[in-house]
């Protein structure tokens, strides 16, 4: 597939979308031959997170609510995931199928290429290992893998989600660790380093990491800790910052640890006041040592 050259995207700049427009902008300051398919999508549909061919969807999602708990829930692999009390039940089949479907954190191929996924055939949680979810908002990841892992250690500062975790998780005692601290690069009454939290784990060690541009300072506080560590997996978002992605596979060489990046590329206007322009960033990298 040929690069959109200047004339074409000069000659449809009429049709094009005001993001597109800006989109073009950049593209004509640097522009990079490994965005060809991304770009021809974006001209030919507009603008999209994930600029990419769609295959399915996830079908019927069961939904309720538990008057005991006064939670709303879906079923997830025969399990109930708990939302917060003021979501309701419409909302939190569309958060679920959002996770599912559109970003597809779990995988299941929804679309042609899937840059928010956190684990391949290749890199993923095994039996026996140990999950420590930084950012687990309502716990879906680790709902998905409960039965597998030897222990899930849940990290989520929003108290808000705090009753849905332990709903979700009632039925799994000690095997389950909710933690309400920011998971940070200091200890403190409200935060909490990788290393204090998982020193004195055994086993293996996989951590899906996706905390609003957190990861570079989680990995910086915890840094010599997952040097030293055997057997350690990282998931670890990158598309919060245009930054974070150099920053964070900075920190990997310097552990020695071995990356891939998640299949694909977001389309991005930034989460952060440093970007002016549209860019394309990788969603995840996963490493290991």
């Amino acid at each position: 597939m040929r690069a959109p050259i200047i004339s074409d995207l000069v000659a449809r700049d009429n049709m094009l979308e005001k993001e597109i427009v800006e989109l073009r902008m950049q593209l004509l300051k640097q522009y990079s031959s490994e965005w060809n398919e991304e770009v021809d999508y974006i001209l030919q549909n507009g603008p999209s997170r994930i600029p990419y061919k769609k295959y399915g969807e996830v079908g019927a999602v069961e939904t309720g609510y538990d008057c005991q708990s006064k939670l709303p829930y879906v079923i997830h692999k025969g399990k109930r995931l708990y939302f917060t009390s003021g979501c309701s039940r419409k909302r939190c089949v569309e958060i679920y199928r959002m996770m599912i479907e559109f970003d597809g954190i779990l995988g299941g191929r929804y679309w042609e290429k899937q840059p928010h996924q956190y684990q391949s055939d290749t890199f993923k949680i095994e039996e026996g290992d140990i999950l420590a979810d930084v950012g687990c908002a309502e716990g879906l990841v680790a709902l998905d893998v409960i039965d597998k892992v030897s222990k899930a250690y849940l990290f989520e500062s929003n108290p808000k989600w705090i009753p849905a975790l332990k709903a979700t998780f009632k039925e799994y005692g000690d095997k389950v660790k909710i933690i309400n601290k920011t998971v940070s690069n200091i200890d403190s009454d409200s935060t909490i380093t990788l290393k204090t939290a998982l020193n004195d784990v055994e086993g293996g060690i996989f951590v899906k990491m996706d905390i609003e541009g957190a990861e570079v300072d989680v990995l910086t506080g915890s840094k010599e800790f997952l040097k030293e560590r055997h057997n350690v997996k990282l998931a670890v978002c990158t598309y919060h910052r245009q930054k974070d992605e150099e920053e964070i596979l900075a920190l990997f060489n310097e552990m020695g640890y071995q990356y891939e990046f998640s299949d694909g590329w977001f389309y991005s206007k930034g989460y952060d006041k440093e970007h002016r322009f549209p860019y394309f960033i990788h969603g995840v990298i996963r490493g290991w040592n």
